[in-house]
């Protein structure tokens, strides 16, 4: 953003290309029974869905530094801790401590307490135009961390039912073509 460089899918491209080679390629030539076809066939869409929550969620977070300060990201990314223990709670069955509850308790109260603090020195510094851009920004992050959240949870549901391989390697499939399209759309006429 410095040097007027507008890029937030094209940093995220590279990693879904690299994960579709290297995870895709031992999928492809995998000997468990299961082709690529089938996996396609059967669980192609759910993989589908889960890339795009999770391309997304990455273009999220890589457009809030233009907005935020890093601090700010740091924190408010946390909150995809406490959606994480409520989706796996509600889709995965999963039960927790109460210490996990109050940790997440704390989570939240922290986070709260750093949106206040940008919302009033939002309000006190009125000679920058930094006050809705921080909001955006803290919006942006809130946004990111709560649909890393979801693909967090798509990925454990996943990992439980599938394998670990298999899903970086459909990941890494579906999300390259996602942010392949979208990198040719938004951001084709960036410098």
């Amino acid at each position: 953003a410095l040097h007027g460089v507008n890029a937030p899918t094209a940093q995220s491209f590279l990693n879904y290309i690299l994960l579709g080679s290297i995870f895709g390629s031992i999928v492809v030539f995998r000997s468990t029974g299961t082709t690529l076809r089938d996996t396609l066939r059967l669980h192609g869409w759910k993989y589908f869905f889960v890339s795009l929550i999770d391309v997304e969620a990455n273009f999220c977070i890589v457009k809030a530094y233009q907005y935020t300060t890093l601090t700010s990201i740091q924190v408010l990314d946390g909150f995809a801790t406490p959606c994480v223990l409520v989706l796996s709670y509600v889709f995965l069955k999963v039960r927790y401590r109460p210490a996990h509850y109050v940790s997440v308790l704390v989570c939240l109260v922290g986070m709260a307490g750093l949106i206040l603090a940008d919302y009033f020195h939002n309000n006190r510094d009125t000679t920058s135009k930094s006050g809705s851009d921080m909001a955006l920004g803290d919006f942006l992050t809130l946004l990111a961390a709560f649909q890393y959240a979801l693909s967090n949870t798509g990925e454990e549901y996943f990992v439980k039912s599938r394998s670990v391989v298999e899903f970086l390697g459909m990941l890494g499939f579906f999300g390259s073509f996602i942010s392949g399209i979208q990198l040719l759309i938004l951001e084709r006429k960036s410098p």
